[in-house]
């Protein structure tokens, strides 16, 4: 089960727990809550939290920002179904777009199996000089 919440300080705490030392900073949380473009979900199973996700919607246009499951719920299919409740709440001709570490195989495989296409590359983007591969997602 999705959830939409409005403080994003679960979606915080969430992210120092999945990403450690590659998670957003206070900051960059206290700047995205003071917009109204920013969206937080997180996915629920049996009464506990067990991912999040971030996005901006700019007309018909969702980003996601940032995704994560805890560690010991991953490679067992909760991404993937967080992943389509989110694609739910778009209505045809909306795109969704996000960007991956060219390193990060798992995430490359769970996004082209729920039918995103690459539509674009940034070379060397991340510290570790890996690309960023931008994908792309139009509902019907």
């Amino acid at each position: 089960m999705i959830k939409k919440i409005e403080n994003n300080e679960i979606i915080r705490k969430m992210d120092e727990l999945i990403f450690l030392d590659e998670s957003y900073k206070i900051n960059e949380y206290e700047t995205m809550q003071k917009s109204d473009i920013y969206f937080y979900y997180v996915f629920i199973e049996k009464d506990e939290i067990i991912g999040f996700l971030i996005f901006t919607k700019i007309k018909n246009e969702y980003e996601i920002i940032k995704i994560g499951i805890l560690i010991e719920y991953q490679s067992k299919g909760y991404g993937i179904l967080f992943l389509k409740s989110i694609l739910n709440l778009g209505v045809s001709k909306d795109i969704f777009l996000l960007e991956v570490n060219s390193s990060n195989k798992r995430a490359i495989n769970l996004y082209e199996k729920l039918g995103f296409k690459q539509i674009s590359i940034r070379k060397q983007y991340y510290k570790n000089n890996n690309d960023a591969i931008i994908y792309q997602l139009v509902i019907e």
